[in-house]
């Protein structure tokens, strides 16, 4: 049925009174082919009539990951975010996925439902849901630091001016040195075309943006750990200019 037809909605409402057949048919569908409802609208159908769905899929993602070493999910999760009740859904994804991984070796990346599509008219829109969401989480959970360190792994591929954002929020609920220094601040790998100097002038420029927020006696050590990484890093440009002046 999904892979021959567009399916109508129609199609779809005869399926009201058997939802759990129609759940097992779509995942059998994205069995056979992980692209067959690209834009998630069979996906959202289902959901909106059953939302524990979505606790049932993130179950068959770790089946597939167990069962088939090289399956990679790479689907577009944007429609998620676009959803009326996203909050709650996300919210299951974000908890399923932190207590998962903190039980077993395969794991799901959950910086994949995080990512939009780079050409989407929404995205703005998308982003303060994210953020939204995430900023709750960090409230509620201010103390939780294995937690939170959770947290800051999905935000480390934001843009820098959200990250800052989420800096800012989470020391306004927790002030404490000692777990500042655990969060991820960056990204854990970096890439670069050419020269690394810019890369780590990025770098700088971004944790130099830091610094303002802990204008006070209580940030003393934070502002401290953070001019040392960006002394560390200025160490590293200079010895990549001579590393690019032997080259040239």
């Amino acid at each position: 049925m999904f892979e021959r037809y567009e399916v109508s909605t129609v199609l779809l409402d005869l399926f009201d009174n058997q939802l759990n057949l129609l759940k097992k048919a779509y995942l059998q569908a994205l069995k056979n082919d992980l692209y067959i409802d690209e834009n998630g609208r069979y996906f959202a159908y289902i959901l909106k009539r059953a939302p524990e769905f979505i606790l049932e899929y993130m179950d068959w993602i770790y089946q597939q990951k167990a069962q088939l070493y090289h399956f990679d999910d790479t689907r577009d999760y944007s429609f998620l975010w676009r959803s009326d009740n996203y909050e709650q859904l996300m919210r299951q994804i974000i908890e399923y996925v932190y207590n998962q991984n903190q039980l077993v070796l395969g794991t799901i990346r959950i910086d994949k439902f995080f990512i939009l599509s780079a050409d989407a008219q929404d995205n703005e829109t998308l982003w303060k849901r994210q953020d939204h969401i995430l900023m709750r989480l960090l409230e509620f959970r201010c103390d939780d630091i294995p937690f939170i360190q959770f947290i800051f792994d999905i935000i480390t591929d934001f843009s820098y001016k959200r990250r800052r954002l989420f800096v800012e929020f989470f020391i306004r609920y927790n002030k404490k040195f000692e777990d500042f220094e655990k969060l991820r601040l960056e990204p854990s790998s970096w890439s670069c075309v050419g020269s690394w100097v810019p890369v780590h002038q990025k770098r700088v420029e971004y944790l130099e943006s830091l610094l303002p927020l802990f204008n006070s006696v209580a940030f003393l050590q934070h502002k401290q750990y953070v001019e040392q990484r960006i002394q560390s890093l200025w160490e590293k440009i200079e010895i990549e200019k001579k590393q690019d002046f032997m080259h040239d």
